[in-house]
């Protein structure tokens, strides 16, 4: 019988494997999982490095001259000829993804000194597990033969999501980096088209990630100054799970720290920060509205929307917590009404939160 038990109407009261209470306290930045993508060559790996303890798993040669832990996740292949136009693919040794698979084994269970694990990059980790079913099953492409029409996407997809919990369930920090890439969409009406930047990893790759991550950080430059975008908004993608984030941080690890450290402990200037998310919001129902989606182009329906999820009309008696909330509503109502465009590829509300 569990031994967690608290007090009732009726005495003791047996828990069972439920908790007695909440348990969650703020973390270290180091302790959150985060996915940091942007240009090459703009700092992202540099910046990484600047985590306490780093452990880099490369899938990739992009180190350069940083002086930092390093573990090599690569296939060497051998290719033989079976026919005049057919070629069978082998591994020499030890696959890329079962290095990677290792890896974490012995971060799992063996005494280390590492305290944040860095993938670099998440895309080639991705190509990295594709490689090693379609080198297993002896097929070219991972809809192809042994493995199935779609089945072998599905097999690939269920393996990295689960070997990625099983990286993100060890009590390590855990930074993702990749690159980013621009995707054009179509608006509603059908005709016009516009380019949103996103993170190039593929759409089953990304949903994992997503779903994983507590920050997605868009490296990029204002004028001369490279930065970190902690919100997503019309032209690229971003997100946070920490409420009152700075919305642009310095691209450095002490930058990052400090913004970090000001959000969690509510040091930021509070007035601007509600400012920022009413401000937000604003557009959001204003797209909403012009779209004429779910009637908020009507003052009483979009009324009774900030009632039901804001908790108040008037945005300015809202918490953070509940500006946060209203505005992922907001966002969720826009991704559903376009649902047909893959997830990232929509012109829609910038986020509150990592979906």
């Amino acid at each position: 019988m569990s031994d967690k038990r608290m007090v009732g109407q009726g005495g003791d009261v047996d828990l069972g494997i439920l908790p007695a209470g909440p348990e969650g306290k703020p973390r270290e930045l180091w302790e959150r999982s985060m996915l940091i993508y942007g240009l090459p060559k703009i700092g992202k790996t540099t910046l990484a490095a600047g985590f306490p303890n780093t452990l880099f798993l490369c899938t990739e040669d992009g180190l350069g001259d940083l002086n930092v832990a390093h573990l090599r996740i690569s296939d060497e292949i051998k290719r033989t000829a079976t026919g005049p136009s057919t070629v069978k693919e082998s591994f020499i040794g030890r696959s890329g993804w079962e290095t990677f698979k290792t890896a974490l084994h012995d971060l799992q269970w063996r005494t280390h000194p590492y305290q944040t694990i860095i993938v670099d990059t998440a895309e080639m980790l991705w190509l990295r597990c594709v490689r090693y079913h379609t080198i297993t099953h002896g097929v070219e492409h991972e809809n192809e033969g042994a493995l199935g029409y779609g089945k072998g996407l599905d097999l690939i997809a269920r393996d990295f999501a689960d070997t990625l919990a099983w990286l993100h369930r060890l009590p390590l920090g855990l930074i993702l980096i990749s690159h980013s890439e621009e995707r054009e969409y179509t608006l509603p009406d059908g005709k016009t088209k516009r380019t949103r930047i996103v993170c190039n990893l593929p759409k089953r790759a990304l949903q994992v990630v997503n779903g994983m991550v507590d920050l997605i950080l868009y490296a990029s430059f204002e004028g001369d100054q490279r930065v970190l975008k902690t919100r997503a908004n019309p032209n690229y993608d971003a997100g946070s799970r920490v409420v009152g984030l700075a919305e642009t941080i310095p691209m450095s690890y002490e930058a990052l720290v400090s913004a970090y450290t000001a959000a969690i402990n509510g040091s930021e200037n509070h007035v601007n920060t509600k400012a920022t998310l009413i401000r937000r919001i604003f557009e959001g129902e204003t797209l909403l509205a012009k779209e004429h989606v779910d009637g908020f182009d009507v003052e009483k329906r979009r009324n009774n929307s900030r009632e039901k999820h804001a908790g108040v009309i008037d945005l300015k008696q809202c918490s953070l917590v509940q500006l946060e909330s209203y505005l992922q509503h907001l966002q969720a109502k826009y991704l559903a009404e376009h649902e047909t465009k893959p997830r990232g590829e929509t012109d829609g509300i910038p986020s509150a939160t990592t979906d």
